[in-house]
């Protein structure tokens, strides 16, 4: 084996002449962050949905962080992104571009990050953690739109209980 050193994006750019400056989104941009709680019911349903709060299209995501009580009964929810103001999923499988198939059946009583993004209905992969939403959601240019953070219930548990999620973003 080989030793060898690898630069990151940021480092190359600062080690050209003369030095590029990276798009804030990756290096230096606005951290922002949302926090917020919904209540599922005990009679929620599968495609139940629970609005936190919203995101510009630009944004890169640092986390998703959640804290839940106890809804048993095998359940399983992902999050994401649809339209605001009751508006529907923006593209196919926007609503699990964070995370998918989590479950809510144990309590969480400290901020857990979930946060595992995927393009679309595509592999969760380590080289997502640098793209904006309008990227994950497959975009070819930013729309320059808002979209509200989802969690959906894709199987909704049977004891309800308050979801706080803990949102944060680059601009």
């Amino acid at each position: 084996m080989a030793v060898v050193n690898v630069n990151s994006t940021q480092i190359a750019n600062d080690l050209l002449t003369p030095p590029v400056l990276n798009n804030p989104y990756i290096a230096g941009g606005i951290y922002r962050e949302c926090v917020d709680v919904c209540t599922a019911g005990a009679s929620d349903s599968a495609g139940s949905t629970y609005r936190f709060c919203r995101v510009p299209s630009n944004a890169r995501i640092g986390d998703v962080e959640v804290m839940n009580d106890a809804n048993t009964s095998g359940t399983s929810y992902k999050c994401g992104v649809i339209g605001i103001n009751g508006g529907a999923v923006p593209v196919t499988y926007s609503d699990q571009i964070f995370f998918s198939a989590v479950s809510m059946a144990s309590a969480r009583n400290v901020w857990t990050s979930l946060y595992f993004p995927s393009i679309l209905n595509g592999s969760q992969l380590v080289a997502n953690v640098t793209l904006r939403v309008w990227e994950l959601l497959g975009l070819s240019a930013d729309p320059n739109l808002l979209y509200d953070v989802v969690i959906t219930a894709t199987t909704a548990g049977s004891a309800g209980g308050k979801m706080a999620v803990k949102f944060a973003y680059i601009t």
